[in-house]
């Protein structure tokens, strides 16, 4: 994929921070079509071929700009610690962080991206799932219309899917949900899109 190409997904006046943190380092950067599991992953190097980048193509520019930042701290990790290092260890935090605080400087992203982004570098996470704050934050700016479980109110049916379900509980970033044709009980993430009933 060309330099330009993937800079038209991005936010305007970000893509020359990013190819900052990234020359340093042979790495590949790549599309692909949308995972279920994943907005983006780190492959390492390997004979005589660069490490790659891979990125769902649906994201957003705001999640893509976040999802791309956590990866190339994956890339810069890697290069400066070796393969035996913690995917989301102390070592990678540490480096998230310092690249959250840079991006936080951007001028043209949202000041309440920027200080969204000072938070999470205080202690980031492997996911930004876990951050309920960052991602409501960013379904506002990404004008995403989905409802999320989180705002799906405590007895409360809905569909996940392709199934019903009922919401029992609340935890930290998942929500204890009920089945409703087994009644087997399952622990869904705040931040699942789903169809309110």
């Amino acid at each position: 994929m060309t330099p330009q190409s993937l800079e038209s997904y991005l936010p305007p006046n970000t893509w020359v921070l990013l190819t900052h943190w990234m020359a340093p380092y042979p790495c590949s950067v790549l599309l692909t079509r949308p995972r279920a599991t994943k907005r983006g992953d780190f492959r390492p190097p390997r004979e005589h071929r660069p490490a790659v980048i891979t990125l769902n193509n649906d994201l957003p520019p705001f999640e893509m700009l976040l999802t791309l930042t956590h990866e190339i701290a994956h890339l810069i990790n890697w290069s400066q610690n070796g393969p035996r290092v913690r995917s989301h260890g102390p070592e990678w935090k540490a480096v998230f962080s310092v690249l959250l605080e840079e991006l936080a400087q951007v001028a043209s992203l949202p000041q309440t991206l920027q200080a969204a982004f000072r938070r999470h570098a205080q202690k980031p996470k492997s996911s930004c799932i876990y951050d309920l704050e960052l991602t409501a934050l960013l379904r506002q700016l990404n004008g995403n219309p989905h409802t999320i479980l989180d705002e799906i109110e405590l007895g409360e049916q809905f569909l996940f899917r392709q199934k019903r379900f009922t919401k029992l509980s609340s935890q930290r970033t998942r929500c204890i949900c009920k089945e409703t044709r087994t009644g087997q009980r399952y622990r869904i993430a705040k931040i699942a899109e789903v169809q309110a009933m």
